[in-house]
């Protein structure tokens, strides 16, 4: 906001959110639609890129099918953000408005391979591929294949399914200082988990939102800080049970931050 020019700026995020909660989007006319142009349109993933496709093409005349491979529609908007952020009641509302803009048919729990690809492409007058990109980062460590060890894809995945874990009783170790580890760290919490959070930097180094970091420490969250995770230890039933990090110490500045370097202390568990 360019008022911050002049005194403060104005509070964006929460006036939209005033405004989506006040005026839900499956309450708030959608645009009528051209007449029907007689062309079919397959869009394939049903994430905030495939429904987005759906909604326009709709209000342009043209039959749309939209092939998801999930039970639900939404995407990384469901399975990637945590309902705590981002109110399932308020997805639901926008892809309501967004199904309701014309001539459009939902396919969940339909995948779409390399052979049914080329049938749509055969059999619909345009494609539209957004299949999203919910692959998930691997640390390299050693044991990182055992049970019990998650990536935020599949945590905040099976929780956006309604599988929600019980970590109750359970100690949870989170890895990374970004918004994404911020997200898991918050949501082991509302599962029941007494969560760490293992960052090789320092607090004030983390990616993550001030405000989403100062909210996990709020909630219970430990932050165990410049320690680099080296391996995890399996017990004898293949499961995680301990994590190996190695002291850190704060280095030379490398892209705006510092980066961390070896200390000279034993590795911890």
């Amino acid at each position: 906001c360019r008022r911050t020019l002049v005194d403060a700026p104005l509070n964006i995020r929460g006036i939209k959110r005033y405004a989506v909660d006040h005026a839900p989007a499956d309450k708030v006319a959608v645009p009528a639609a051209l007449p029907a142009s007689g062309r079919r349109i397959a869009v394939v993933g049903a994430g905030p890129s495939g429904l987005t496709c759906a909604y326009y093409a709709a209000l342009m005349g043209h039959e749309v099918h939209v092939y998801e491979s999930r039970s639900q529609l939404g995407g990384m908007m469901r399975f990637g953000i945590p309902a705590y952020r981002f109110p399932r009641e308020r997805l639901d509302e926008d892809i309501a408005a967004i199904l309701s803009a014309g001539d459009i048919t939902v396919h969940a729990g339909e995948a779409v391979d390399a052979a049914a690809l080329e049938r749509l492409a055969a059999e619909f007058d345009a494609l539209y591929v957004a299949a999203g990109a919910h692959g998930a980062k691997a640390l390299g460590l050693e044991g990182e294949d055992a049970a019990g060890v998650l990536s935020a894809v599949e945590l905040l995945g099976a929780i956006g399914e309604g599988d929600a874990p019980d970590f109750s009783g359970k100690r949870v170790v989170v890895v990374g200082g970004g918004n994404v580890a911020m997200d898991c760290a918050r949501t082991a919490v509302r599962c029941g988990g007494e969560v760490t959070v293992v960052y090789r930097r320092r607090l004030e180094d983390m990616t993550a939102l001030p405000a989403e970091v100062e909210a996990a420490i709020a909630e219970g969250v430990e932050m165990l800080t410049l320690e680099a995770p080296v391996r995890l230890k399996v017990n004898a039933e293949g499961a995680v049970c301990a994590l190996v990090t190695q002291p850190q110490m704060v280095g030379p500045v490398r892209g705006g931050r510092p980066a961390p370097v070896l200390a000279s202390k034993p590795e911890r568990v």
